[in-house]
């Protein structure tokens, strides 16, 4: 079936092959923007030279995250606030 607004005259009966998954990029859109939303809500800072280093400055330690696809690095300067973190994301996310 064509797409609503996409359909040729007098060849309805033809179907629309995708050159690329659409949803897909979608998915990962969406995916990043509901991490985003919970890694500002939680008090971290996004940088804005990259978007997808987020980091967080507690009164005598930090915390740094990195995202990469489906893969994070997690320096900090203590492990108890990398241990807090990670539960904080195994709560919010299927991990």
């Amino acid at each position: 079936m064509q797409p609503h607004g996409y359909i040729m005259l007098d060849k309805e009966h033809l179907v629309c092959m995708l050159e690329k998954s659409l949803w897909l990029e979608k998915t990962l859109r969406q995916c990043y923007l509901k991490f985003d939303r919970f890694m500002v809500s939680s008090g971290y800072t996004r940088l804005q030279t990259d978007c997808y280093c987020y980091f967080k400055h507690f009164e005598n330690s930090y915390i740094i995250l990195l995202l990469y696809v489906d893969d994070m690095l997690v320096p900090g300067s203590t492990m108890k606030d990398n241990v807090n973190l990670k539960a904080q994301l195994v709560r919010e996310f299927s991990m």
